[in-house]
This record gives C-alpha cells, structure tokens and sequence, in this order.
C-alpha cells in the first residue's frame, strides 16, 4: 500500500516550520498505518523522514532519500525573498529545480508553488533552515537508499554524499540527466531504484 500523507496542512494554513514537528505529524498517521513502513522523501519530505525514523524508529523500516542532505543550506536572502518578491522567487526556484526543463514544466511548477501560496514557501525554507541531523546520523538503524541528481544546483551530489557516510546502513546512486525534482524529470529511473531497493528490503526482512 503506497500513503501520501498532506506535508504542507494547507487546509488549516498552519505550516509546520520545523521538520521536528512535521516529523511529530507523520507518526501520528503511521501509527495507524499497517506496516512494514518505508518512508520515500524527496528534498525536504527526506529530512522529515530522517527527523521521523530518529524520533519514531519502530515506526519505520527503511528510508528512501531523494535529492537531499544531512542539512539543507537555506541563506536568509532565500528567506527574505519569498516576503519582497514571492512571484520573483518562485520563479527562481523553477527554474532552478531542472536541468532541462520544457516551458511545460517551468510553468506547472511555477503555478504549483504559487498556489501553495507564500506561507507555505516560507514554512518550507524555514524547515531547511531548521534542519540539521549531521550529529545524529548514526543514530538512524535501518536500510537506506539515498539518490542523488548529478545535475541538482540546491542540493549537490557533495550533500547527499555527506548523507550517505553519515548512515550507518546507506547506499548512494547518482542519477544522470536530471535537476532537483529528478522525480519529474527522470521518473522511470527512480522507479527501477525504488523498486529495486524493496525488493531487497523485502528479503532482509523476511529473513528476521
């Protein structure tokens, strides 16, 4: 069973700013979900799951890592941005997500990121700011498949190098061909790696 719980609460308007607390939101949905667990996270949604499988581990089983790190660098110009000029920033962040984008793409991201809306652009960076498990990673005791964009420009290949030394049960895959959202631009690579690394899970487990 695949579960896509709601990060972002948009419904209420009360982004969490920490990934502590969004961490502290998703067990609560776990705890009533049938397990085995495996959390697959993208970005941010990797940290929370990080932040989950530290505060919550017998809620979690294995951990998919997707462009992201052990911190996520967040400079207060970031911050500031999304508050002077949101239309600006999204923009940016668009653009800056692919390696290769169709105009297609640019604007579908562009309008998602408007309609979350401004508050919820600024929870999510003050998350990244928050966030910072380069200390406790050793502490995360289950299998992990950290994958990596060879052509991210907000989360280098550097960053989730430094994410997989840190786990004491990781493997790392770099993924030719894509930018930061390598779930849009190269879906069918994730997926065979998605796949894969359950496959495996799946016997480690059965063998308990």
């Amino acid at each position: 069973m695949v579960h896509a719980p709601d990060m972002t609460d948009q419904a209420a308007r009360t982004p969490p700013t920490s990934t502590r607390e969004h961490a502290e939101r998703l067990a609560l949905e776990l705890r009533s979900t049938p397990g085995p667990t495996v959390l697959v996270g993208h970005s941010l949604g990797a940290a929370i799951a990080i932040e989950t499988a530290l505060h919550e581990p017998e809620l979690v089983d294995g951990l998919v890592l997707v462009t992201s790190g052990a911190h996520i660098p967040m400079p207060d110009t970031r911050l500031r941005a999304v508050k002077e000029d949101f239309a600006a920033e999204c923009n940016r962040l668009a653009r800056a997500s692919f390696v290769a984008a169709t105009d297609e793409q640019l604007v579908q991201r562009r309008e998602a990121l408007m309609r979350a809306g401004q508050d919820v652009l600024s929870a999510g960076y003050a998350c990244c700011r928050d966030y910072d498990a380069r200390g406790r990673l050793a502490d995360v005791e289950v299998p992990a498949l950290v994958i990596a964009a060879a052509d991210d420009v907000l989360m280098p290949t550097s960053l989730s190098e430094e994410l997989a030394n840190g786990l004491p049960m990781a493997h790392m895959v770099v993924v030719e061909g894509s930018g930061h959202l390598l779930p849009i631009e190269r879906p069918a690579a994730l997926d065979l790696l998605v796949a894969g690394y359950l496959a495996r899970l799946e016997l480690t487990l059965a063998g308990m």
